[in-house]
């Protein structure tokens, strides 16, 4: 099996696969998991010397992020005989793809006396290659990597291709208001999210004095999810509390 070009995202391929020397032809099928792929292949049957077929097949893919690090599959299949016999090989895709990000957040503390509230905005990107640098904007002006604005110096990895960010702001939730653009880097390209922090004034805080009776749950982990009853068209993450039975 051989591809002569790198792999993008949302960009046409063409992936070759022979199968030499088989009599009769043998079939050639392609999957990505459980993806049958055969459909979008084409095939071409020759005779060699010795009187056997040699068997080309060509796929035609467009990958996308979500195909990066599966294995695409090419079988060979000798459907004559009894039980049928097969032979492949993979590959393991490497996707390219530019950064995918959001924001959420999650409030830290809150003080109603005081009308002060402490917010983490967490800005994830998901890219191959991974991001190599965060940049935060308050109304179109630089949030600086410094103590003072209370960002976090170095970007968390999550995993081989997730990364994520963190800023916590404090102020008056009456007196202040900020569109946060996270825009994130790679060697490939860029990519970026925005959050009004407006809308973090209506995140709900979490329910409490409420009464769970063991005889009317079977689990030992409970999840919980609470919202305003108005929320301007957003939707919060929910939180979960475990372990609360014994």
């Amino acid at each position: 099996m051989s591809s002569t070009v790198d792999l993008y995202d949302g960009i046409e391929i063409n992936v070759t696969c022979e199968a030499v020397n088989g009599y009769p032809a043998p079939h050639i099928h392609w999957y990505i998991g459980l993806r049958n792929l055969t459909e979008d292949s084409s095939l071409n049957i020759s005779e060699n010397n010795a009187g056997r077929y040699d068997t080309e097949s060509t796929l035609t893919l467009v990958l996308t992020r979500f195909d990066h690090v599966k294995c695409l599959v090419c079988e060979a299949v000798q459907p004559t005989t009894l039980p049928a016999r097969s032979v492949n090989q993979s590959l393991v895709l490497n996707v390219t793809y530019n950064p995918v990000v959001s924001i959420t957040v999650r409030r830290l503390t809150s003080n109603k006396a005081s009308g002060t509230t402490k917010l983490a905005l967490i800005c994830e990107a998901d890219a191959n290659p991974p991001v190599n640098s965060f940049e935060w904007i308050c109304n179109e002006t630089l949030v600086p990597n410094d103590s003072n604005n209370n960002r976090l110096p170095d970007t968390i990895s999550e995993d081989a291709t997730l990364r994520s960010s963190v800023s916590a702001i404090q102020n008056s939730l009456s007196k202040y208001q900020c569109v946060f653009n996270c825009t994130a880097e790679s060697e490939y390209g860029s990519g970026s999210a925005t959050f009004d922090s407006f809308y973090s004034y209506v995140i709900p805080n979490p329910p409490s004095f409420f009464i769970i009776y063991q005889y009317q749950t079977r689990s030992s982990s409970v999840f919980v999810a609470w919202q305003p009853g108005f929320i301007i068209g957003q939707k919060y993450k929910s939180e979960s509390i475990d372990n609360v039975i014994n």
